[in-house]
């Protein structure tokens, strides 16, 4: 191996190919001149191929793309090598030569064994064209079918692109846009400070999503001037930086807004007016009262004193001035039931947890039946949350309401409370002489009485009362009841607390 490389170029023991048979000249430069013509063309497809892989760098299979150039650069020596032998014999270097291109010739062979399979999977030229048309009818169809204006500026500001929507919005024709500056859909006070700050984002182009930024209006083609939002998305291209706008009209979104703005300075002063009416309610309940209550003691006590001071007074006059006594009881109580009633709704409430039992307990404990009525409480009770003035309040009205009703010997007040999907249901029934169905809605509305005045006392406020405070914390009040056959109140107290604050 050592001779033979220290004697690579020796051609001394073999003769000039000219010398080896009878060669005339023409054939002769025949070989000559085809090695020699074959050579150059071998050595430019290998610049040519590595020029290409070089410029498209996303090229598959790239390490095959040189292979080949070594491939063809040996076949390309090979010729060379055999035309030069006509002259100078270098066969060792012939051999040396073409033991590379065998060499390389193989490594390309398995090289493309290796990657056939993966490159029959690659579509054809046909197919990727088909392919690649597909793809840009799709992307145009979702571009001519966002619901927003697209615009494509270059970093000159000049217009390359625009969907229908943008044609809808700005009233052009999209021919009327391409290659025009983006200055134009801008009101013509805006178009000077645009320009430099087109310029500026385009030293740092930045992904504007939006509603980001400063106030912005676009212009019709008609000159309507209107405000839109803009949303900007730095794109690079092989013919250098450009900028996708998404455009929206919000000329509805700001009616809206005003709208809403508008609508709320009403509320706030509807709620200043009612701020003013509820304690202009509280005074002249509270004049009322006085007013009204003042001559009222001054009757009850007047005919007190004639009763115990008039021995000789008929009986007939002690009956009618114990019925004006009465309706000065009754006339008393109904101004309290009046200033109540107009007090739900307008003071503060304070939600917190409670079992409910006690509290039902205290109200009994106030009320004090008499012995021949019996009141029961059935079952278990639940823990509220809740007001628990309100709570007691309602009890307490429900309760003196059967408790008026029940018979005076044998009476039975029976309280009781389930649980519901999303409330609690409270029952108060009474074995009374029951409510005819007719009367049902009646018996809730202020100042409604099923019995004469002078025979119930009764100011036909109480059930009024409890309705209005059900309902404030967002329960239902309800009567089942056949006349004859007793009557059940129920109401109902949601597990999730709906009010809190002053109503």
């Amino acid at each position: 191996m050592l001779e033979f490389i220290s004697k690579l170029f020796d051609t001394s023991d073999y003769p000039a190919r000219w010398h080896c048979g009878n060669w005339t000249a023409f054939e002769g430069w025949l070989h000559i001149i085809s090695d020699f013509g074959t050579w150059g063309a071998y050595m430019a497809i290998p610049f040519v191929i590595a020029y290409y892989a070089l410029k498209k760098k996303e090229l598959p299979y790239s390490n095959l793309y040189w292979l080949f150039c070594a491939f063809i650069f040996c076949c390309g020596t090979v010729h060379l090598v055999e035309a030069i032998i006509f002259w100078h014999p270098v066969y060792r270097v012939s051999g040396v030569i073409k033991f590379l291109t065998a060499s390389v010739s193989w490594a390309t062979v398995f090289a493309l064994v290796r990657i056939l399979p993966n490159a029959l999977e690659l579509p054809g030229l046909a197919q990727a064209n088909v392919e690649l048309r597909k793809t840009e009818q799709l992307l145009r169809t979702v571009l001519e079918s966002a619901p927003n204006g697209l615009i494509l500026i270059n970093q000159w500001g000049t217009i390359s692109l625009v969907n229908r929507e943008t044609e809808n919005l700005f009233g052009y024709d999209r021919k009327d846009l391409i290659g025009q500056p983006i200055e134009m859909l801008l009101p013509a006070r805006f178009r000077e400070g645009h320009q430099r700050f087109r310029e500026e984002y385009f030293q740092n182009p930045l992904t504007r999503p939006m509603g980001a930024g400063r106030d912005l209006y676009g212009v019709r083609k008609d000159g309507e001037e209107f405000p839109v939002e803009i949303g900007l998305n730095p794109i690079e291209t092989e013919t250098g930086k450009m900028v996708l706008g998404s455009v929206v009209d919000i000329t509805e979104r700001i009616g809206s807004l005003e709208r809403e703005r508008e609508s709320a300075r009403q509320q706030e002063a509807l709620n200043e007016d009612l701020r003013k009416s509820n304690d202009e309610l509280d005074n002249f309940c509270y004049i009322v009262s006085h007013d009204l209550k003042a001559p009222l003691r001054a009757i009850s006590s007047l005919s007190s004193f004639v009763l115990e001071d008039t021995d000789s007074m008929s009986q007939e006059n002690r009956e009618n001035l114990e019925i004006m006594r009465g309706r000065v009881r009754r006339m008393n109580n109904l101004i309290d039931g009046i200033l109540e009633y107009s007090r739900v709704g307008r003071v503060e409430t304070s939600i917190k947890d409670h079992q409910s039992r006690p509290l039902i307990e205290e109200v009994m404990e106030d009320l004090r039946p008499s012995s021949g009525v019996e009141i029961r409480l059935i079952g278990d009770f639940p823990g509220i949350r809740y007001d628990e003035t309100a709570f007691q309040q309602i009890v307490q009205n429900l309760l003196s309401n059967a408790l008026k009703h029940a018979p005076k010997v044998g009476g039975i007040v029976e309280i009781s409370a389930e649980d519901r999907d999303r409330s609690h249901v409270f029952s108060v029934k009474d074995n009374g002489p029951g409510i005819s169905k007719n009367h049902h809605d009646r018996i809730f509305r202020i100042f409604q009485s099923l019995k004469p005045r002078d025979d119930e006392e009764s100011t036909g406020v109480g059930l009024a009362i409890v309705k209005k405070l059900v309902e404030r914390f967002g329960g239902e009040v309800w009567v089942e009841s056949e006349e004859g056959e007793g009557a059940a109140f129920c109401f109902t107290i949601p597990k999730e607390p709906v009010g809190s604050h002053r109503g």
